[in-house]
């Protein structure tokens, strides 16, 4: 997943850390449906 280097990997983790609050209840819902699959398979 070709970051160019420390200045984007400090840019994402910028972003990131920006979008945690919002996407906080998104992602745990993504990994919890995820996980179901999973199991399910």
């Amino acid at each position: 997943m070709g970051f160019g280097g420390p200045n984007s990997l400090h840019s994402y983790r910028i972003h990131t850390q920006g979008a945690r609050n919002i996407s906080a209840t998104h992602w745990d819902r993504a990994v919890k449906i995820q996980n179901q699959v999973t199991h399910k398979s």
